[in-house]
């Protein structure tokens, strides 16, 4: 599974944010089932474990991009299933210029009969959706397990080097200043302060938020920012962007504890 080249370019195959995602694409790993949820064709949830354990809703990333990132994270899906839960690995519509079909699809999830009581971990824009879903005043979800998280899209789409080009305008549509309603209705980080602290404690809700100072892809200090909000922060040095559902890796470890501690 590791190609046959000099050491360095092995690894940088493994290690590199970007080879370390095609090396964990290239692992062979598969769903025990798969459930139809729309007619769409991207619109599925893959099973993996015990139907009668513990149930968690794992969110990919892909920074928003329709791309093949929920094979990047079958191997964090199988690994948590083999820890003994039961994990929901869906995919979801994410077409640019439409943000409501990902979104409406996020709270399908949230409805799901197995759902109801999952924990919800979020890898990158998968974050976005997790957070969201806690957040929302009508849903029951209380406890989302942030990886890297892109949780302020304002910022996201301000910092990115294509700016109004970014994956996140892209994919809202345009920017905070041409498209506010979007943005007020899909950016956590808005929801969270439209919700508001004591309602947020009110619900008892639960948010971890992990990261790494290594990333490159979503800068650590984002998370770091938020400090002063009643997230629990925990920063892994030296871990990058993929690093975080690596099986194999030691942020693993802190995946593992975060569930651990919600998943009661």
């Amino acid at each position: 599974m590791v190609p046959h080249n000099s050491s360095q370019n092995v690894t940088q195959y493994l290690h590199g944010e970007s080879g370390a995602a095609k090396w964990l694409r290239s692992l062979p790993v598969f769903p025990d089932s798969i459930e139809r949820y729309g007619d769409d064709p991207r619109q599925f949830i893959e099973w993996y474990g015990a139907v009668d354990a513990k149930p968690v809703c794992f969110l990919h990333g892909g920074r928003f991009l329709t791309s093949n990132s929920i094979s990047t994270t079958r191997p964090a899906a199988r690994a948590l299933a083999q820890a003994g839960y039961r994990v929901a690995l869906p995919e979801f519509r994410l077409e640019p210029g439409r943000p409501e079909l990902a979104a409406s699809d996020s709270l399908d999830f949230a409805h799901h009969e197995v759902l109801k009581d999952a924990v919800w971990i979020g890898h990158d824009a998968g974050g976005t959706f997790a957070l969201n879903v806690v957040l929302a005043p009508e849903l029951d979800p209380v406890a989302a397990i942030l990886l890297a998280p892109i949780v302020d899209l304002a910022r996201d789409m301000r910092e990115d080097p294509e700016y109004d080009e970014g994956h996140t305008s892209r994919w809202i549509g345009g920017s905070p200043e041409e498209l506010p309603d979007r943005y007020a209705l899909y950016d956590p980080i808005f929801n969270y302060y439209q919700l508001g602290h004591a309602k947020y404690q009110a619900k008892e809700l639960s948010v971890d938020i992990i990261h790494g100072t290594a990333d490159e892809m979503v800068p650590v200090e984002r998370s770091r920012d938020l400090r002063s909000e009643p997230f629990n922060l925990a920063i892994v040095e030296g871990a990058n962007h993929i690093d975080l559902i690596r099986p194999d890796r030691d942020a693993w470890v802190y995946l593992l504890g975060a569930l651990a501690s919600v998943a009661l």
